[in-house]
C-alpha cells in the first residue's frame, strides 16, 4: 500500500487518530473541516480515521464523516481501547498514521512511546509527557528517532500564545536565552 501510494499518488495523505474530542480536539476537527478544500488544492488530505473520548471511539479506515461527528461519537458502541486502535491500523495497512492527543491526560501521554514504536507520529498540546522524568523524555525522543517518526508538541500560555516553537526557532537561529520571565 505504501509503495503504491509513493509511486502513483501525488497526494499526501495523513491518517489521523484523534484522542480527546472536547474543546481543543473539537476545534481541531472543525478546522480540518474548514480547511479541507484549501488542503486539497495543495494535494494534502487529512483523513480522521479514529475519534475517541475517554469512553468511546469511532473507527473508519477511509476517514470518518465529520459532518455529525459529535452525535456519531455520542452514539458509538466501541469502547475506547488503544489495543483495538493498533489492531485497526495493522489490519488496514495504514501508511501514515498520526496519533493526535488533545487531552490533558497522563494516562494517554503514557501511550506515546508505544505509539511511536508501533509506527505512529505523535502530535499533542498535552504537557504531561514533557514534564515527566528526563529518562521518559529521552525515551520518547529515542523511540521517535529509531522508528523514524515525529513527536511534535506545543503548548500555549496566557492568551493562547504559542511558546515552545517560537523559543526553539530563536535558539536554532543562534539566539541565546538569558532569562525567561512570566
Amino acid at each position: 500500500k505504501s509503495t503504491h501510494q509513493a509511486l502513483f499518488n501525488n497526494k499526501k495523505v495523513v491518517d489521523m487518530f484523534l484522542v480527546g474530542a472536547g474543546g481543543v480536539g473539537g476545534e481541531l476537527i472543525e478546522q480540518i473541516k474548514h480547511q479541507k478544500d484549501y488542503l486539497a488544492k495543495k494535494d494534502i488530505e487529512i483523513r480522521v480515521c479514529a475519534l475517541a473520548n475517554s469512553d468511546k471511539m469511532l473507527l473508519n479506515e477511509n476517514g470518518l464523516n465529520l459532518d455529525n461527528w459529535k452525535e456519531d461519537l455520542d452514539n458509538a458502541t466501541q469502547p475506547s481501547d488503544f489495543d483495538v486502535l493498533l489492531s485497526f491500523i495493522k489490519l488496514h495497512h495504514v501508511v501514515n498514521p498520526v496519533f493526535v492527543d488533545c487531552t490533558s491526560s497522563e494516562s494517554v501521554s503514557n501511550l506515546y512511546v508505544r505509539a511511536l514504536s508501533e509506527g505512529f507520529h505523535v502530535v499533542t498540546p498535552n504537557k504531561k509527557a514533557n514534564t515527566r522524568e528526563i529518562s521518559y523524555y529521552n525515551l520518547l525522543r529515542e523511540n521517535a528517532r529509531k522508528n523514524q517518526r515525529k513527536f511534535l508538541y506545543d503548548t500555549n500560555v496566557g492568551a493562547g500564545l504559542p511558546v515552545i516553537e517560537n523559543l526553539q526557532n530563536l535558539l536554532t537561529a543562534g539566539d541565546e536565552v538569558l532569562r525567561f520571565n512570566g
